[in-house]
């Protein structure tokens, strides 16, 4: 989950893994989500989702923003860039 400014809306998050060194880990790299605002209770939130990352150490990029994160198994991870 990454969290972020409203002038962020429409903007697309990538998630690539660190270790893309073998041949799968590089078909598996990239992942995408874009940033869209949702009205939770009276103020609006918005975040690019990324409902199925497999653990693994990240680096998460849009633009003028960038980040690394450890996903672990069964957990959410969330990247705060309000």
């Amino acid at each position: 989950m990454v969290y972020a400014k409203e002038e962020m809306r429409g903007e697309t998050v990538d998630a690539t893994l660190k270790d893309s060194s073998s041949v799968l880990a590089k078909t598996l790299a990239g992942y995408k989500a874009n940033i869209v605002g949702r009205r939770v209770n009276s103020d609006f939130v918005f975040a690019a989702v990324f409902p199925r990352l497999p653990p693994g150490f990240y680096t998460v990029i849009a633009p003028f923003e960038i980040s690394e994160i450890t996903v672990f198994p069964g957990e959410t991870a969330e990247i705060d860039w309000r």
